[in-house]
């Protein structure tokens, strides 16, 4: 079921790229560190003199690569619209032969020897911010699944670079982590309820979840509920809603109110979907939105 999905994804979006090509951003690759695959770099198609643009790093999950990524998180598809970069940079090899990120908690196991990818994702933002005109404020992580592990990371160790992240089918940090932000964050939290590889209830002693060591993580409400207290939301209000997802699960939003400035908490939820959901242009929509991007 997860391959036939998977494939009609790719159709309807190649069919649609093809068809609309004018439209999508400029693809190009770039040459990266050794061991890992070329960073894909999507960008406006037109860059007026004075624009400044937003960048988004995106981040495959586990045994991914930056080509299958335009699939889950199709970032790439409001480029031009919403002048914005879109960097799809790659993990390195594990004893396995699959990419990886050293995000919190999850998939350092196989590896030899664990990288320094915060390092790398700072060299590749530094550089990007060479290149093209970024807007400091508008610099951002989305992941999915173990790019997600990642993205929080980034949110713990990069925050005096980054002003917000997407976690998608993620999860983190465990209460023994060190996490310190130095500013408030928008934080977007996407998870399906029926994820049996992230388990969206968590895993580990607290959890009594089924897996052991370097894959114990906090559910999702706890990893929500984490960032809205670094984000110091107060009084406990929210606004629900729900939305129609482009595959079409429901998925049901809670937006925490009373956050500091420059800082907001959103948690989606997928009804019924499993870890391999594709998010569509419906959603990629809305994750523009959340980060401000116009």
């Amino acid at each position: 079921m997860k391959s036939f999905l998977f494939l009609f994804v790719v159709a309807f979006f190649l069919s649609t790229e093809n068809s609309h090509s004018s439209i999508f951003p400029a693809k190009k690759t770039v040459s990266s560190e050794e061991g890992r695959a070329p960073t894909i770099v999507y960008a406006p198609r037109k860059i007026s003199k004075g624009e400044k643009l937003s960048l988004i790093i995106s981040l495959h999950g586990y045994s991914s690569n930056p080509s299958q990524q335009r699939f889950v998180l199709p970032l790439n598809y409001l480029s031009s619209k919403r002048k914005t970069i879109v960097a799809v940079p790659s993990g390195i090899k594990d004893k396995k032969g699959k990419r990886f990120w050293s995000g919190l908690n999850c998939c350092d196991g196989h590896a030899d020897q664990v990288p320094n990818d915060v390092s790398f994702l700072r060299s590749i933002i530094n550089k990007l911010k060479k290149e093209y005109p970024i807007n400091e404020d508008k610099i951002f992580v989305a992941g999915f699944s173990n790019g997600g592990f990642m993205a929080y990371r980034m949110a713990c160790e990069a925050s005096d670079l980054i002003s917000g992240v997407v976690s998608f089918a993620g999860s983190g940090p465990m209460e023994s982590q060190k996490c310190e932000p130095i500013r408030p964050l928008k934080v977007l939290h996407i998870h399906s309820t029926k994820d049996k590889t992230i388990l969206f209830e968590g895993s580990g002693p607290a959890a009594g979840g089924p897996f052991e060591g370097s894959r114990w993580h906090p559910s999702a409400y706890k990893t929500v509920s984490f960032w809205e207290e670094k984000n110091l939301c107060s009084g406990g209000s929210f606004q629900g809603s729900s939305f129609r997802a482009t595959l079409g699960r429901k998925i049901n939003v809670k937006k925490t109110h009373g956050c500091q400035a420059n800082g907001k908490v959103e948690f989606w939820t997928i009804d019924g979907a499993s870890h391999y959901y594709y998010l569509g242009l419906r959603e990629v929509k809305k994750i523009y939105d959340f980060f401000e991007i116009k």
